[in-house]
């Protein structure tokens, strides 16, 4: 018997046959690329330089006859494809890739970009991250599942992975500026900037699934839960409970509804790697909710006659007020009650032991007014009766507010300078309903806490106008004062 080697360009095998020539066994070997030949040659040292890594050579490199595509799966680690970038990489569980997209290859991004990258993707409140790479910044959005780059069109990013079920974590928004009864338009600012933190609890933050909220519910399911939902019937919906509410969790849209209130809330699926979970407990003793950010005054009651063009809150309430009312003299004077602004923290602090953060529902809303219950409402939060002029409907008591600039003027009485006059206040809402016909005696309880609500509006949907039961859920911002131009 003889052993005849044969080669080609191909594969290298080993056959074994009998003196006449008849194929006994064929053996084959490891496949013999041209990539190999490449890559042996490229490795060799140059006069008075190192041998090339064998590792760098192979990575890029594609052969004609070949495909350079990454796994669209990789549950074992390493990975054993050859034409896949990740291809016996042991380093991380991830891997950042860059291409050109006038090129086919794509190029492992170096380690420490890759990191930074990395830290930022896993963090469920970054929505884009920058890097350096070859003098150039590469700035990347993170949008629901989808990573792209916003800075330059020619190029690609893409991030693989090892491991399954376990490597995400799914994510969803505790708070935000979204609110039920909506502001008038623009005022959304104000409120963000009004109320951009309470118990430690900042408006961006976000919670991971099955974990406690700030109010103390937790869903009945957990991040785990939906992930392998999501790789395994990603055009479902996933129903689950969390305290007195339940939710849809559109794993194709990465949306979370409240079936009872009908909001709708963005959830985000993220890698778990460098993310640091946030306070969990919250020690209401230690809640110190700061003054607005413009405020200049450090206590009592101060009020400041305030210009558009250096005050951004008072560029949007001009501007939006003239937009409804035409050619009309607006002076603005900002107000800062100290002491309202406290009892204003306090009932928020107490609404959200009993109806968690996301109930709150905080909006910034318009009160008209006389001339003469100015300075009562400014100093005091005393309001005078206005069942006369306010209400078409619901309760003969209360503080009426509204988002509609002709409401809020049919409200105020002209003096005699031709003149009304309105309050720009943050209004918390609370748990609210519906107003019953006009003239109940009684504020509606809710069937489920079986305690009165803390408000109601004329719709639930789209409502333009809201009445308050307590004034500490009230701190006015601004007096406006509008006068015709003639």
């Amino acid at each position: 018997m003889v052993r005849i080697n044969k080669l080609s360009n191909v594969s290298a095998y080993i056959v074994e046959c009998d003196l006449d020539g008849n194929i006994l066994k064929q053996v084959k070997r490891r496949p013999f690329l041209k990539k190999q030949v490449k890559q042996s040659e490229e490795a060799k040292p140059k006069k008075g330089g190192k041998a090339k890594s064998v590792r760098s050579v192979v990575l890029g490199e594609k052969p004609e006859s070949q495909s350079h595509e990454p796994c669209t799966n990789h549950e074992d680690k390493p990975c054993t494809n050859e034409e896949c970038p990740m291809y016996q990489y042991e380093d991380k569980d991830y891997l950042w890739l860059i291409k050109s997209k006038d090129k086919d290859r794509w190029m492992r991004i170096p380690e420490a970009q890759g990191e930074t990258l990395e830290k930022k993707y896993c963090d469920p409140k970054v929505e884009q991250a920058s890097f350096e790479l070859d003098k150039k910044t590469i700035t990347v959005q993170f949008s629901a599942e989808k990573i792209q780059v916003v800075s330059n069109e020619n190029v690609e990013i893409l991030r693989l992975n090892y491991g399954g079920v376990a490597k995400w974590a799914w994510y969803w928004q505790e708070a935000d500026e979204a609110t039920v009864i909506p502001c008038p338009d623009g005022f959304a600012t104000i409120l963000k900037g009004k109320s951009a933190t309470f118990l430690g609890v900042s408006e961006a933050s976000w919670k991971k699934i099955g974990e406690e909220g700030s109010s103390g519910e937790v869903a009945d399911i957990s991040s785990e839960f939906v992930e392998y939902k999501f790789q395994n019937y990603r055009s479902k919906i996933v129903t689950f409970n969390a305290g007195r509410y339940i939710y849809e969790l559109n794993l194709k849209n990465f949306e979370q509804k409240n079936v009872q209130s009908g909001r709708v809330r963005e959830v985000r699926r993220r890698p778990k790697g460098f993310h640091v979970s946030q306070k969990e407990s919250l020690d209401f003793k230690d809640f110190k909710d700061p003054v607005p950010k413009d405020w200049v005054s450090k206590k009592g009651v101060t009020t400041i006659i305030i210009d558009p063009e250096d005050s951004e809150d008072c560029e949007i309430i001009t501007n939006h007020l003239q937009s409804k009312l035409g050619d009309v003299k607006i002076r603005v004077t900002r107000i800062e009650n100290h002491n309202l602004w406290k009892k204003y923290q306090a009932k928020k602090q107490e609404l959200c032991e009993e109806i968690g953060h996301m109930g709150l529902n905080e909006v910034v809303l318009l009160h008209g007014c006389s001339s003469e219950s100015i300075r009562e409402i400014a100093e005091s939060n005393n309001y005078p009766d206005q069942s006369e002029n306010c209400l078409s409907y619901g309760p003969s008591w209360g503080i009426m507010f509204t988002s509609e600039v002709e409401t809020a003027q049919k409200m105020s009485t002209r003096d005699a300078n031709a003149k009304f006059q309105l309050f720009v206040s943050l209004v918390m809402l609370g748990d609210f309903t519906k107003a019953p016909t006009k003239g109940f005696t009684k504020t509606p309880d809710n069937p489920i806490r079986g305690v009165p609500y803390n408000s109601c509006v004329d719709q639930l949907n789209e409502a333009t106008k809201v009445v308050v039961f307590d004034k500490d859920q009230i701190c006015p911002l601004y007096l406006v004062k509008v006068k015709s131009e003639d």
